[in-house]
């Protein structure tokens, strides 16, 4: 699949209060993006579903972020399949392991060995 990356720009809120004057106002700063084509046209659905632009849900992203202190959801890698789970069960509880080797020579020779 050939990729193409469209730079959309957006606007990010950012308040600035005046601590010696109690002043609470907000000033615009552009930031630009990077995303995929597809990405991007499969977000921006979404969002208008939601009633919302990407402007908006990115400012949504990023104040929740701020709030929360960090990236407001889980990141994590796919949990493996289970025969990998197995594989894995096995390996820790020394269960349904072939035998055991001094050598390769030793292990080539098992190996080649006809039941």
């Amino acid at each position: 699949m050939i990729c193409f990356y469209v730079v959309f720009t957006f606007y990010v809120i950012t308040n600035i209060i005046l601590l010696n004057k109690g002043v609470d106002f907000m000033t615009m700063k552009n930031l630009n993006v990077r995303v995929d084509e597809e990405l991007k046209a499969k977000a921006e659905e979404i969002f208008s579903e939601l009633g919302m632009n990407m402007s908006t849900a990115l400012n949504i992203f990023l104040k929740t972020a701020v709030r929360y202190g960090g990236i407001p959801f889980e990141l994590r890698l796919d949990h493996p399949n289970i025969e990998t789970v197995k594989a894995i069960y096995d390996v820790n509880n020394n269960q349904n392991m072939s035998k055991t080797f001094n050598s390769i020579e030793e292990m080539m020779v098992d190996l080649n060995a006809e039941d």
